[in-house]
């Protein structure tokens, strides 16, 4: 299990900075959260989920009620109550802040792997610095989020006698600051954090995206191939890969030049980007090149695109590799 991390997985140096979302669906597009914008879409769709298992986990809820020694109508009724309570005497047209908490893979759910260890279910997560978010409050959400202190109150007074929330120390991002949202898997087996982007929440799907088996059909191709690079700011992947060279390579970045550090930072986006390394590694060998230099095209221009001070060595990438 360990090993699929080590082929797909993240750098420690960005999951570090990874917050859990999970009052939010893993249902998205692409891989992606569905971030509902506002307190009665985020309860709607809470308890759309309760009630009704997507396609490829049907019978998930009932396996796991049965482990925790309920039934699924008490389960049901329980997660039930829990949103119910939650935005209780909340104008429910309001917007539904990103409410982040630290997380450990330990905390999920699982479900087998079948190769001797854990794999989480996907949860969905944001990437933030302590910098862009602060705690949640009263007088925070009334700043960041434009509560009426009534409001606020209510909110901050459910959540905090929420018996499975209460205890989580949440964080809000600051007024104007939207953190980049995406799926993962983590594992709960090893050391550390370990992370890998999720691309579907089709179970078939995932378990042959992720196989070394090369079964991949033209769907699976299509979704692969659905290429992002994770925007958290050009100064956050600086922090990334200086910690992530200095840690792997033994290397002191500020010894570095400017070119090569622009090399590494460019790799290292290109490495932890969305896709990148499940879109050519499990096609049959004699592809695998022409695959690896779509992937590699189309991220480098992302990166162009989104870092102009990269733009130089993007150009220099690419033309080594005549793209």
């Amino acid at each position: 299990m360990i090993d699929l991390f080590e082929v797909y997985g993240l750098a420690p140096e960005l999951t570090e900075h990874l917050y859990a979302i999970p009052l939010f669906s893993i249902y998205g597009i692409n891989g992606k959260p569905l971030i509902t914008k506002t307190i009665r879409d985020t309860k709607a769709r809470l308890l759309l989920e309760v009630y009704n298992e997507p396609k490829g986990e049907e019978g998930f809820r009932a396996t796991y009620a049965e482990s925790v020694g309920l039934t699924l109508d008490e389960l049901n009724a329980l997660e039930a109550n829990v949103y119910e309570l939650m935005f209780k005497g909340v104008d429910p047209t309001l917007p539904m802040p990103i409410m982040m908490h630290e997380f450990s893979p330990m905390d999920f759910k699982i479900e087998g792997s079948g190769k001797g260890g854990t794999i989480t279910t996907a949860h969905p997560v944001c990437y933030s610095n302590e910098c862009d978010s602060v705690t949640f409050s009263v007088n925070n959400l009334i700043k960041h989020c434009g509560y009426s202190k009534q409001d606020a109150q209510n909110f901050y007074r459910n959540i905090k006698n929420n018996p499975f929330y209460g205890k989580r120390k949440w964080r809000i991002p600051k007024r104007g600051k939207i953190p980049f949202v995406h799926n993962v898997f983590t594992c709960n087996v090893g050391e550390g954090i370990l992370c890998m982007w999720s691309l579907t929440q089709d179970s078939d799907t995932k378990k042959r995206v992720h196989s070394s088996e090369r079964e991949l059909t033209e769907l699976d191709l299509h979704l692969v191939q659905q290429f992002a690079v994770p925007d958290i700011g050009l100064t956050n992947w600086k922090d990334v890969c200086k910690r992530w060279v200095e840690r792997e390579k033994g290397f002191d970045w500020d010894y570095l030049s400017i070119q090569e550090q622009q090399r590494h930072l460019l790799n290292t986006i290109r490495h932890n980007s969305i896709a990148y390394n499940e879109s050519w590694r499990n096609v049959e060998p004699s592809k695998m090149k022409e695959f690896h230099d779509i992937a590699f095209d189309d991220i480098t221009r992302q990166v162009m695109r989104l870092y102009p001070w990269l733009a130089n060595e993007c150009k220099r990438q690419l033309d080594s590799r005549g793209l």
